[in-house]
């Protein structure tokens, strides 16, 4: 095999840097699509599994008692209940904290 001159083995260097330099663009870039990939999948999952607001599943009136029923997740507690008239759109009721460990986890004696 015969002697690389000085100019051959330039072109040789440079070559295999710009090689080098692709495949590590290329690796990063991978790297960076999959980790976009996996956020944006964590990102939906918990926004589609954590609704704005729990879905109202039942309501019970025995005379003068109203109870309600609010669907949620077992580790999930209610904070704060609110009743409003759909016609005025007005704030009728508002009970902060349920006392019970029933009413924290969404049967609700309004």
């Amino acid at each position: 095999m015969p002697a690389l001159g000085a100019g051959e083995l330039r072109q040789h260097a440079v070559r295999r840097r710009e090689h080098t330099i692709v495949v590590s663009a290329v690796a990063v870039s991978a790297v960076v699509v999959v980790l976009m990939t996996i956020g944006f999948w964590a990102f939906f999952v918990h926004t589609l599994s954590d609704p704005g607001s729990p879905a109202l599943v039942g309501m019970r009136i025995d005379g003068d008692a109203v109870t309600v029923k609010s669907g949620q997740c077992p580790q999930d507690r209610v904070r704060r209940v609110e009743v409003w008239d759909s016609d005025t759109e007005r704030s009728v009721w508002r009970g902060d904290d349920p006392l019970t460990e029933e009413g924290r986890r969404g049967l609700l004696p309004l």
